[in-house]
């Protein structure tokens, strides 16, 4: 799906942390009006949210998930049922579903869905907060609320790590470019994130602040030139691995910047490609972006944070 020059955000950076509306619904926590049945036939609209069903190892309880749903790899053997924005209520009553998990993005779905008869639970993650507290009550929602305490509670503990690890140290101003045409041979406008945004919270967590100032607007778009204006000490390109395949190489991308030599990021080496969908998808792996973002924003912490980084690379 292109929208201009650009995805829809890299498809709402994969309708994770595209800080979409709030939907005016009760929250996923609200108690049901009547006992709700056993959660056995899942339809998860966002690759976030299926992440998260493998992580508490109900992935097997999957009927259908969207085209983005690529993680971990037993999710590709699903039947692939829905974009992220929408899905067919034909199919979704073939599959006879117990549950559909959407996110903020596509919660207008909500009742749309509950008029079906169906159960949603939307998945709320515009912070790390509301993510570790959605996680626990998804547990508890699929009757497994030991699992969700334990994962939320593995985040909340790399959290509060990373927040030792970078107390005290200067906060270099980050930029973390969301998306941006590929396919040029120049960085001509790019998207970033803004103070508003899931990715200032990583930027603060990681020992940085956002070079981004001022309040407002979630992801901005800027000109070369206005990239220029701003100019950050650290430069954070993320870029879904799946878009590789439409012909470019890292190396491409590497290019790309060297066509704005007035960046100081460039002159002293610290723009970043960082390739990989688990940081567009704020979900389990949200520990491994995290890390991997401190140790760009602070390479002196990387003799410490090695082996930590080389265990939460392990994971695709």
């Amino acid at each position: 799906m292109r929208v201009g020059r650009f995805t829809l955000f890299f498809v709402l950076l994969l309708a994770g942390w595209a800080g979409s509306p709030r939907a005016e619904a009760a929250p996923p926590e609200a108690a049901p009006s009547e006992p709700a049945r056993a959660v056995e036939r899942v339809v998860s609209l966002s690759p976030a949210a299926t992440e998260i069903l493998f992580s508490l190892s109900v992935g097997g309880r999957l009927v259908g998930v969207t085209r983005f749903c690529d993680y971990p790899p037993e999710a590709e053997k699903i039947p692939r049922v829905a974009d992220m924005l929408d899905i067919s209520l034909e199919t979704l009553l073939d599959l006879a579903p117990d549950l559909v998990v959407l996110i903020d993005l596509n919660a207008p779905l909500r009742e749309r869905i509950e008029r079906l008869g169906i159960r949603t639970f939307v998945l709320r993650q515009e912070t790390l907060d509301e993510l570790c507290g959605s996680i626990e009550a998804l547990g508890e929602v699929c009757s497994v609320p030991e699992r969700g305490r334990a994962l939320a509670d593995s985040i909340r503990g790399a959290l509060a790590e990373a927040g030792r690890l970078t107390a005290g140290l200067p906060r270099p101003r980050v930029a973390a470019a969301v998306d941006r045409d590929i396919t040029d041979s120049v960085i001509r406008s790019l998207y970033i994130a803004g103070r508003d945004s899931f990715y200032d919270e990583m930027i603060r967590l990681a020992g940085g602040r956002n070079a981004f100032e001022t309040g407002g607007v979630t992801y901005p778009k800027l000109s070369a030139e206005g990239l220029i204006a701003l100019d950050p000490d650290v430069i954070i390109d993320l870029v879904g691995d799946h878009r590789l395949g439409e012909g470019v190489t890292r190396e491409d991308l590497e290019a790309q910047w060297r066509s704005v030599p007035e960046l100081k990021a460039l002159r002293e080496g610290r723009i970043h490609l960082l390739t990989g969908n688990y940081a567009l998808r704020p979900g389990p792996r949200v520990v491994r972006a995290l890390f991997e973002f401190m140790g760009i924003i602070h390479p002196e912490l990387l003799p410490e944070i090695r082996a930590r980084l080389e265990e939460l690379r392990g994971t695709p």
